[in-house]
């Protein structure tokens, strides 16, 4: 078990919510050029929202909200996934790895020093992130994500499908007073 799952994690960015909750919702697509339309999304502070997360590519992808160091907690913990060909999640089911053999990961030291100083940025940034909530959504799908805007920052949005979030997939939200 991770260090954070015995507690909840700080609500600086807000929290994730249930739909009935919502006072709206805001659609967003997002397809294979990387890319979320909307890439900029406006709150209020205090306001509940549900995402209606709209996949038009071909491929999976992913919808978080959170803080950055959330993000950047979720990009490792993918990047490890990726690296070790172990998925605890069954949403991630479908991603398409193909050509993804991790029988021929390499052992060289090389290889052993990235995993381990990964293992460590993982363990570094689970101690400090924030709330964040995530929803897969497979090609030609939707799926709903409620956030609850109660943090004093705003949150970012992103796509953590490997390569999706260093090609560019991440949008920002624009927080306004209440």
């Amino acid at each position: 078990m991770n260090a954070s799952s015995d507690r909840p994690r700080p609500q600086t960015y807000g929290r994730g919510a249930l739909p009935q909750e919502a006072t709206r919702v805001v659609e967003v697509r997002m397809d294979d050029g990387l890319r979320f339309n909307p890439a900029t999304v406006t709150a209020r502070r205090g306001e509940i929202v549900t995402f209606r997360v709209i996949n038009t590519g071909k491929v999976m992808h992913e919808f978080t909200m959170g803080g950055q160091d959330a993000q950047d907690l979720h990009e490792a913990q993918m990047a490890e996934m990726t690296m070790t060909g172990q998925s605890g999640d069954p949403t991630m089911s479908g991603m398409d790895m193909t050509g993804m053999d991790h029988t021929k990961m390499p052992s060289t030291p090389e290889h052993k020093k990235y995993m381990s100083l990964l293992a460590k940025r993982i363990a570094t940034l689970d101690r400090t992130a924030a709330a964040n909530l995530s929803v897969h959504v497979p090609p030609g799908q939707s799926r709903d994500l409620t956030w609850a805007f109660t943090g004093e920052k705003a949150p970012v949005y992103g796509c953590h499908v490997p390569q999706h979030w260093a090609g560019g997939m991440r949008g920002t939200v624009v927080l306004n007073p209440t």
